[in-house]
């Protein structure tokens, strides 16, 4: 379920929708309403972007 960054055009209040294929025409504002949103370009986080202390790994003494 891909997550969007949406900022309404009319009161602009910045919002985060899980958005299915199907209903990719169906978002709203949940500040006033309108329809006018438009999909922001957000970062992501991936499994291997964050540093880990080896020192604290599973097994190790």
């Amino acid at each position: 379920m891909p997550m969007f960054e949406f900022r309404c055009a009319a009161c602009k209040h910045l919002f985060t929708r899980i958005v299915w294929k199907s209903s990719s025409g169906d978002i709203s504002c949940p500040s006033c309403g309108s329809n006018d949103v438009i999909k922001q370009i957000s970062g992501f986080a991936s499994p291997g972007s964050q540093k880990s202390d080896s020192s604290h790994a599973c097994g190790s003494s």
